[in-house]
């Protein structure tokens, strides 16, 4: 892309026009969303600028450093790490600066701290490894002494190994329901006790981006088996995912009555906590 041709000034007011301008896109929350998290792999993968101007890219989108605008393009710089899979050299040189081959926590440790949490996110997909032992495991391992910041480094990783973990188990050639139950067996299997509720939730959320048919009830099969102090987090993960495929408080609300009756209030919560 030739963005980084332009004065720093600048760049963000493209992003901006693109992303949340154009009318077709406009359209739907959902469209700005994923704009935005492409707009990210577009900076790491197809743009000839370093890590930290990427970064600082992302971070001149919105005043409000945890607005949508800069959080989602910063999960799309960081996610580029996990998918470049066999590439040109031009497109692997640029990749490096958020992936390194044998080091699933780089760039992570040198970079600013505002930015870790969406860095150690993707470690375990920068394993490249199918294992959902090594997965779980590079979540647990992340080198941060700070006990509350590794917490959510840890949290936000098993998020995206609980997607690994889904993906892999939709692809076997069962009823859906034994689907569900699999991916509850190999949380408590893979898991470690303190982090398990992320693994449901994050397996349960990824469903419902995945297929966000409103007879898809799968991931609520997942909650409902869950210990009980995993259960509001994980219904809440289902709602999220519900609201960020259609923005619609009568779709969210038909949908969360497949919850158990204590939790319809969970997964109208839209939390991911």
């Amino acid at each position: 892309i030739g963005l980084s041709l332009l004065p720093v000034t600048k760049r963000a007011q493209v992003v901006e026009k693109a992303c949340m301008e154009d009318p077709f896109i406009q359209a739907q929350q959902y469209f700005i969303n994923q704009c935005l998290h492409w707009f990210g792999h577009g900076l790491a993968i197809f743009s000839n600028i370093s890590l930290k101007e990427a970064l600082n890219f992302c971070d001149r989108l919105n005043p409000e450093f945890e607005s949508d605008e800069v959080q989602l393009c910063l999960s799309g710089v960081f996610h580029s790490g996990s998918v470049p899979g066999e590439s040109d050299q031009t497109l692997l040189h640029n990749v490096a600066n958020v992936w390194k081959e044998g080091d699933p926590y780089y760039p992570c440790e040198e970079i600013e701290e505002k930015f870790r949490g969406h860095c150690y996110s993707h470690a375990s997909g920068r394993t490249y490894s199918n294992d959902l032992e090594i997965n779980f495991r590079t979540c647990d391992n992340i080198p941060e002494k700070d006990l509350k910041k590794k917490f959510d480094y840890v949290r936000r990783c098993y998020d995206s190994a609980a997607n690994t973990l889904l993906g892999q188990v939709l692809t076997l050639n069962t009823p859906d329901s034994a689907k569900a139950d699999m991916i509850v067996q190999q949380c408590k299997e893979f898991s470690a006790p303190e982090y398990r509720r992320f693994c449901y939730a994050g397996a349960a959320r990824y469903w419902v981006l995945r297929n966000p048919l409103l007879t898809n009830i799968y991931p609520f099969r997942i909650c409902a088996q869950a210990e009980q102090d995993a259960k509001a987090s994980c219904y809440g993960n289902i709602g999220f995912g519900n609201n960020e495929n259609y923005y619609s408080e009568e779709k969210l609300e038909e949908y969360c009555k497949n919850s158990e009756k204590n939790h319809v209030s969970s997964c109208l919560t839209k939390s991911v906590l």
